[in-house]
C-alpha cells in the first residue's frame, strides 16, 4: 500500500500506531484482510491498557447509530485508561445530512486528545 494524497503508507501507519495512535483514521479499499489487520492492532492498544470492555465502542452505521451517537462517544473520557477507540462502520459521507457533516468536520477540527477514531468503510 503505497501513500497517496488522501492517507499514510503502511510505514506511517506503523509509526503512528507505536509512538501516537490518537486521531481519526478511514479504513478503506478492497483489502479486508490488512484493514482488519491493522483495526485489531488499535484494539490490541486499548486491551494492553485493561480497559477494553469500557474504552472500546463498536457502532454500526448501517444499522441504528447516528452521527449524535459518535459525537456522543467522542465526548466520554476514557475510563481507567488513557485512550478511548470508536470503530465506526458503515458511515458514509453520501448518505450523512450537511449538518451532520458540519458536525462531524468540527470534531476533527477538535480532535479529543485521548480519542481513536476509525472509520472503517467495507
Amino acid at each position: 500500500m503505497a501513500q497517496n494524497a488522501l492517507g499514510i503508507s503502511v510505514s506511517q501507519l506503523k509509526a503512528r500506531l507505536r509512538d501516537d495512535p490518537i486521531g481519526a483514521f478511514a479504513f478503506y479499499g478492497p483489502e479486508e484482510l490488512l484493514k482488519q489487520f491493522y483495526l485489531q492492532k488499535f484494539v490490541a492498544i486499548i486491551e494492553k491498557e485493561g480497559t477494553a470492555e469500557f474504552n472500546i465502542v463498536r457502532l454500526d452505521f448501517t444499522r441504528d447509530h447516528t452521527m449524535d451517537d459518535l459525537l456522543g462517544e467522542a465526548e466520554i473520557l476514557p475510563f481507567c485508561g488513557e485512550k478511548r477507540l470508536v470503530i465506526c462502520r458503515g458511515l458514509s459521507p453520501a448518505k450523512i445530512s450537511d449538518s451532520d457533516c458540519k458536525r462531524f468536520s468540527e470534531l476533527l477540527k477538535n480532535f479529543p486528545p485521548y480519542l481513536i477514531l476509525i472509520l472503517y468503510a467495507t
